[in-house]
């Protein structure tokens, strides 16, 4: 998983109970309890190789590496909302059913209103991968968010960060047509650039939906041309 060094593994397996959050409604604990057949601790960044970050807006002290075999990963987004909402650390968690998989991220802050509490920015799952086929999507994740490849180690946040926003722009390759370029540029080493290119493929992916939904011609004309502004952004990104 990501290619965790040695020194960071410490497997642990969990009791399906012991995970699921005990403030969630009957009906929403009785929905993971059939969705979750198995929960492993993988591994976990703890120590001070990579610094922590504790500030007013982000406490990350640790990552988290979790396996998750569900039933079906049609309960994929549940399972990933709920327990991301209600876990302080970050988690990288990959999630699995007998022939699937997929990873969930979720970007985290501190909460300004609940004392030692946080507030999840967002979540998000990868697409679904095959296991046992090493398809393109797996073969660009070891070369560019697996472990050693993340180039900004300085904290565990931007850590986090970097492996998280990699992850997701791999994970909607026919959104941009540079993404290798993106990959391989310098915006890894600053936190503002990384999180404009998250928000900028997000916001493609999101109108290159709208466009294929769109009946009207004047409402396709207004998507692709704000679609050509978001990628004039990246491409002046690339340049710099």
């Amino acid at each position: 998983m990501f290619g965790i060094p040695e020194k960071y593994k410490k497997f642990q397996l969990f009791s399906v109970s012991s995970m699921i959050p005990k403030d969630l409604k009957l009906a929403e604990r009785k929905k993971m309890k059939e969705a979750i057949q198995k929960v492993e601790l993988v591994a976990q960044v703890e120590n001070e190789i990579i610094p922590s970050l504790i500030n007013e807006t982000h406490n990350c002290q640790v990552i988290v590496f979790l396996n998750i075999r569900l039933k079906s990963l049609k309960e994929a987004t549940f399972v990933s909302n709920m327990l991301q909402q209600k876990m302080k650390p970050f988690c990288v968690i990959r999630l699995y059913d007998s022939t699937n998989e997929l990873y969930s991220f979720a970007h985290k802050r501190v909460s300004k209103v609940e004392e030692a509490g946080i507030v999840v920015e967002n979540v998000f799952l990868t697409k679904i991968m095959p296991i046992f086929i090493n398809d393109e999507q797996k073969r660009l994740m070891e070369q560019f968010s697996y472990f050693d490849a993340i180039i900004n180690k300085t904290t565990k946040y931007v850590f986090y960060l970097e492996m998280s926003i990699k992850t997701y722009i791999i994970s909607h390759l026919k959104v941009f047509s540079k993404t290798r370029q993106l990959l391989e540029s310098n915006i890894w080493f600053n936190e503002d650039d990384m999180i404009m290119a998250y928000e900028t493929i997000m916001q493609m992916d999101r109108l290159r939906t709208q466009l294929l939904k769109a009946d009207r011609a004047v409402d396709k004309v207004k998507i692709n041309g704000e679609l050509k502004k978001l990628i004039h952004v990246l491409n002046e990104k690339l340049e710099d």
